[in-house]
């Protein structure tokens, strides 16, 4: 059962392609997949944002 409303289910995949892969464009396009996908990083996110966004711009880099 799908308990996301219309609207989230558009924003869910408005940074997916056709075949439903992650459109990263940005920092933030990164930080929120994760956040989505493991929600225990979204607590470290919060108390450590320098190092989550280290740990970003290290997935950016490959």
């Amino acid at each position: 059962m799908n308990k996301n409303t219309p609207q989230e289910s558009v924003q869910n995949t408005k940074n997916m392609d056709l075949l439903g892969n992650y459109i990263v464009k940005s920092q933030e396009d990164i930080s929120n997949i994760l956040c989505k996908k493991m929600p225990a990083l979204e607590n470290i996110h919060k108390t450590y944002s320098f190092v989550f966004m280290e740990l970003v711009q290290n997935i950016l880099k490959h």
